[in-house]
């Protein structure tokens, strides 16, 4: 599970249900370890590893420049001890008693939490090699190359992930759906620009169709136009990925409608930084009259990240860090925008 930037995180062992049938109260906390005891030569890349007597009930959240990971089950054991850690990316690691039998194990990080990305998985017990239960952290350095204008808190943004539940979209050479590349870049987006204190709202938050099962594209099309109004977005962009007829078309583009002079520049500015991030072909930004570039009353932009009918693009779009690259991209783009529009 990627960090979802500048939000509660919340897992439990409930992400297992099979195996949260079997969680008790009678766990103990019996080893931190990072990369087995090993700091790895790569500072940019570590993992904390939590090794518990058995299944453990956990929660993760950020407060500040740490991560805390809630032990809601288990009681401290008897060898486990502070850690001073000193890396690039891990200060140091404390741990303390809540309750008694629950524990909160203490991440200090040696950077800004918003330059730090997390995935965070579970290992099972483990009888075999005499492992407990693990829950496993790894971190990494961000790769957002920019800072956030505060002008961005508090905006009201809406991401519109193109298509979905009924529509996939473009479909590419080997079968990756459209729908499902906007809405993972879409997802990125979200994080990123929530963590930078934006209110971020998605069209749909799922693989489903926004208006009603199985709606018109008319339909659809002010759905998503209808929610941004509702919500008095200060911009409005839609996310796609382009197809054509000729299998060597690709690169990115970016439309608009010139209702205003913002809705041109945040185009430019969102075509700019997907160019920059995700390196293909700057095919430009065009002024035209898609439904929702011109429907929305607030500026807005729709962008096509790649080509699903170029086989290399759609290859890179079904990557995550094509993916995630492109989204910084939109959100450098966003956040140029409001450098100039506050």
């Amino acid at each position: 599970m990627k960090r979802i930037f500048g939000i509660l995180i919340v897992i439990t062992a409930l992400l297992l249900p099979q195996a949260a049938l079997a969680a008790s109260n009678n766990v103990k906390l019996l080893n931190i370890s990072i990369d087995k005891g090993k700091i790895q030569t790569d500072n940019n890349v570590q993992k904390v590893i939590i090794e518990t007597t058995d299944l453990a009930d956990f929660t993760i959240k950020e407060n500040g420049n740490k991560l805390l990971v809630q032990l809601n089950n288990a009681k401290i054991g008897s060898t486990v001890k502070n850690m001073a850690v000193n890396t690039a990316l891990i200060k140091d690691i404390k741990v303390d008693k809540i309750t008694k039998t629950s524990t909160m194990v203490n991440i200090g990080l040696s950077k800004e939490i918003s330059k730090v990305e997390y995935n965070v998985s579970t290992l099972p017990k483990n009888s075999k090699t005499k492992k407990g239960f693990c829950v496993v952290l790894t971190l990494q350095e961000s790769n957002n190359k920019f800072l956030f204008s505060p002008n961005i808190k508090g905006k009201t943004i809406v991401i519109d992930p193109g298509h979905g539940g009924s529509d996939p979209g473009a479909i590419g050479p080997t079968g990756v759906q459209e729908k499902d590349v906007n809405f993972a870049v879409a997802k990125q987006v979200e994080k990123i620009l929530k963590n930078a204190g934006a209110n971020v709202i998605l069209t749909r938050v799922a693989d489903v169709d926004v208006a009603r099962a199985n709606a018109s594209a008319a339909e659809e099309l002010g759905a998503r136009v209808n929610i941004a109004i509702k919500n008095n977005a200060d911009i409005f962009v839609s996310i796609h990925s382009n197809s054509f007829g000729n299998e060597s078309a690709q690169g990115t583009a970016t439309y608009f409608y010139s209702k205003t002079d913002k809705d041109g520049y945040l185009a430019n500015a969102i075509q700019k930084g997907m160019v920059e991030y995700g390196k293909r072909y700057d095919r430009g930004i065009i002024d035209t009259n898609f439904y929702v570039t011109k429907r929305s009353p607030m500026p807005a932009a729709l962008t096509e990240l790649a080509f699903l009918s170029n086989y290399n693009e759609e290859s890179l779009l079904n990557s995550q860090d094509f993916q995630k690259n492109l989204a910084i991209g939109i959100c450098k783009g966003i956040n140029d925008y409001f450098l100039k529009f506050k």
